[in-house]
C-alpha cells in the first residue's frame, strides 16, 4: 500500500470522528514528533496541526518535521485567529530521543529500531481499529448494554501445499476469470455450456446465474441499506432483508448478523446460508433463539455496516454477529475465521471462490458457531456491560476508560 493511499485512510478516520490528538490521549504522550517523507506531504501535517489547536483537551505538545528538505517551512494558508504559523524543520534539527513518541508518515521502514518509532502502517490500522471498531461498538452498547455482541471475519483461500487442484485453479484464476463476469458471459451466451464452481453441486448455468443475482439495494434516510423484493427463489428478500429458513412464531431472544456479502450469502440459497443452518441447529437443540440474517449486499464500506447496525432494535439477551472485515477488535470478544478452511480438513470444496463460500461452507460455519455459542454459554447468562463514559474533563488528561464485558475472550479457530 502506497503512502498517499495510507493518507487517505487516516482522512477517512478524521472524517469517522477519531484523530491525532484522540491518538495522544489514550496513548498518554506528553510531547511527539510527527515526520513528513518530504515537503509534498506539507498540506498533510497541517491538517494534523489544526486538529491539536482545535482540541484543546489535549495537552499533547506536538513539533513537526521533514526528512528531504534543509529549508524550513510554513504555512500562510493557517486561519486568522491562529497567532503561530505551523513551521517544519529538518528532522536533523530535532533530537529524537527527548520525545516519547516519533511518527514517521512514511511506508519506508528507515531501519530505526527505537521502541518510540512508529510508521505510517501501523498508525493506520490503530486509527482504523478504534474509528470503524472500538468506539462505534462502545457507543453502541452504550445504548443497548445487555445486548451480546460478537465480532467475526470470514474465511478466504489462502494458498496452501495441501490446497485441493480446484482451490489451486480459484486462485490462479480469481482475477482472470471472476465468477461474477462468467455470470455475465453466461447470461450473454445462455445455449453455450459453461463450466462453474457449482457444478459439482448439481446447479445448471441458469441457476448459478440465479443464484449470484444481486438484489437491488436502495439506501434508506437514516443512511442504513435494504434490498427490494424479488421473484428469484434464491435471494428470498422480504421486508428489504434476507428471510431465514425454519424462524420459531415463538422466543425468547434473537441472534442478528450484521456484516458484507459472505455473512448475506451471496452464491447460496437463501435456505442453506449460515443464518439458516444455524436456526435449525437451535430448532433442534429446544434453544428458543430466532435467526435474522441482517446483512446487506453493498460495495462494502465500514459505515454501511454501523448504518445497519444503528438500525436494530435488540432488547436484552439478544445476539449479534458483527463481520468488520480484517478490523479486530481490542475489547470485545472476537472469533476468527481467516484461515478456518485451510487444508488438511475433511470439509469437500467450501469455496465458490477465494473470497466467497458455497452452501458447505456456510453449513461448517453455522455449526462452529453453534458451538461458540453454547461451549460459552452465551445462551445462557453471559451479560456484556459497558459503563456510560465519564464526565468531561477539560483540564486534565483523560484516563483510560475500563471496559467490563466478559472474563474470557476468545479467538477461536478450527480445531
Amino acid at each position: 500500500m502506497n503512502e498517499s493511499l495510507v493518507l487517505i485512510y487516516l482522512r477517512s478516520c478524521f472524517v469517522a470522528g477519531y484523530t491525532f490528538p484522540q491518538y495522544c490521549d489514550e496513548k498518554n504522550l506528553n510531547e511527539i514528533l510527527i515526520v513528513a517523507t518530504d515537503s509534498g506531504k506539507a498540506e498533510f501535517l497541517g491538517e494534523i496541526y489544526l486538529q491539536f489547536q482545535f482540541d484543546k483537551r489535549c495537552k499533547t505538545k506536538v513539533d513537526f518535521a521533514v526528512l528531504k528538505t534543509e529549508a524550513s517551512i510554513s504555512f500562510p494558508f493557517v486561519p486568522v485567529p491562529f497567532a503561530e504559523l505551523l513551521t517544519i524543520k529538518n528532522i536533523s534539527e530535532f533530537n529524537l530521543s527527548a520525545y516519547d513518541q516519533v511518527i514517521f508518515l512514511t511506508a519506508e521502514v528507515l531501519g530505526n529500531e527505537s521502541k518510540k518509532i512508529v510508521y505510517l502502517h501501523n498508525i493506520v490500522n490503530y486509527f482504523f481499529s478504534r474509528a470503524y471498531c472500538d468506539l462505534p461498538l462502545t457507543n453502541f452498547l452504550n445504548k443497548n448494554p445487555q445486548v451480546k455482541l460478537i465480532v467475526a471475519n470470514f474465511p478466504i483461500l489462502t494458498p496452501n501445499e495441501n490446497n485441493s487442484e480446484r482451490e489451486k485453479k480459484l486462485l490462479i484464476d480469481k482475477n482472470k476469470n471472476e465468477i461474477f463476469s462468467l455470470r455475465r458471459r453466461m447470461k450473454e451466451n445462455p445455449s453455450e455450456k459453461f463450466s462453474t464452481p457449482y457444478d459439482f453441486l448439481g446447479y445448471t448455468n441458469a441457476e448459478v446465474c440465479d443464484l449470484l443475482e444481486f438484489p437491488e439495494v436502495k439506501t434508506n434516510l437514516d443512511g442504513s441499506t435494504s434490498m427490494q423484493e424479488s421473484s428469484n427463489k434464491f435471494l428470498g428478500i422480504k421486508d428489504g432483508k434476507r428471510m431465514t429458513a425454519n424462524q420459531p412464531e415463538v422466543y425468547k431472544n434473537k441472534i442478528y448478523f450484521v456484516g458484507n456479502c459472505v455473512y448475506f450469502g451471496i452464491g447460496v440459497p437463501w435456505q442453506k446460508t449460515l443464518e439458516s443452518c444455524l436456526q435449525q441447529m437451535l430448532n433442534d437443540n429446544n434453544l428458543p433463539y430466532r435467526v435474522e440474517n441482517e446483512s446487506q449486499f453493498f460495495s462494502m464500506r465500514t459505515q454501511d455496516t454501523f448504518y445497519n447496525l444503528n438500525k436494530l432494535s435488540p432488547k436484552a439477551g439478544d445476539i449479534i454477529f458483527l463481520c468488520l472485515d480484517d478490523l479486530v477488535p481490542e475489547k470485545f470478544p472476537f472469533i476468527n475465521v481467516r484461515n478456518f478452511f485451510d487444508r488438511p480438513h475433511n470439509y469437500g470444496e467450501v469455496f465458490a471462490q477465494p473470497g466467497h463460500i458455497n452452501e458447505l461452507g456456510h453449513k461448517v460455519l453455522a455449526e462452529h458457531f453453534f458451538n461458540i455459542l453454547t461451549q460459552n454459554n452465551f445462551l445462557q447468562d453471559v451479560e456484556m456491560k459497558i459503563p456510560s463514559p465519564p464526565p468531561l474533563d477539560t483540564s486534565l488528561r483523560h484516563s483510560k476508560r475500563k471496559f467490563f464485558l466478559r472474563d474470557k475472550f476468545f479467538s477461536e479457530q478450527r480445531t
